[in-house]
């Protein structure tokens, strides 16, 4: 939580959900949420760097665009049911993305993603694009980015489009 937390707050996101051994995250923006996952990722390693490899926390992170529906403090529906397939995708220590998500990538987040083709996703009815990220040591490294888009408050609260991130994190995943 150390790490975690504070990111999502400062890249303007919102825990909507923790289950023991994960988190739901909504966001204004995709970029708002790839960066806010590489920094998470960067964080959790450079706090790890002197752990043997079975005793570090691994990471697991799926993020997608797309509707939700807003359930008092909850949130539900495809959005959040992608980004959790998503995350069962991704590699250790990395993040998957939906094509939804790349297509609204503007800028250089320092981060190659490797087309997995079109996926059947458990509980989906259609397919979806995925695309894997993982990171080398220097793209962990890299600077923080100032001046992105976080967000609009206008947006009706019952149901919006929005990003949705689905974080895993364990001892050991295999």
């Amino acid at each position: 939580e150390e790490v975690n937390f504070p990111k999502i707050e400062e890249h303007g996101g919102r825990v909507i959900k923790t289950t023991g051994d994960g988190f739901i995250v909504e966001f204004g923006s995709a970029t708002a949420a790839v960066r806010c996952a590489v920094e998470i990722l960067r964080g959790v390693i450079e706090l790890e760097s002197g752990q043997a490899d079975a005793d570090r926390i691994r990471f697991r992170i799926g993020i997608h665009v797309g509707d939700i529906l807003i359930d008092g403090n909850d949130i539900a529906g495809d959005g959040v049911n992608i980004a959790a397939r998503l995350e069962s995708l991704s590699p250790v220590d990395g993040m998957c993305i939906s094509s939804s998500v790349r297509e609204q990538i503007r800028s250089d987040l320092g981060v190659s993603f490797e087309d997995l083709g079109e996926r059947k996703l458990k509980n989906i009815s259609r397919l979806i694009r995925a695309y894997a990220a993982r990171f080398s040591d220097a793209t962990v490294r890299m600077r923080r980015r100032r001046g992105f888009w976080t967000g609009d408050s206008r947006l009706p609260r019952w149901r919006r489009h929005c990003t949705v991130m689905s974080v895993k994190l364990k001892r050991r995943i295999k």
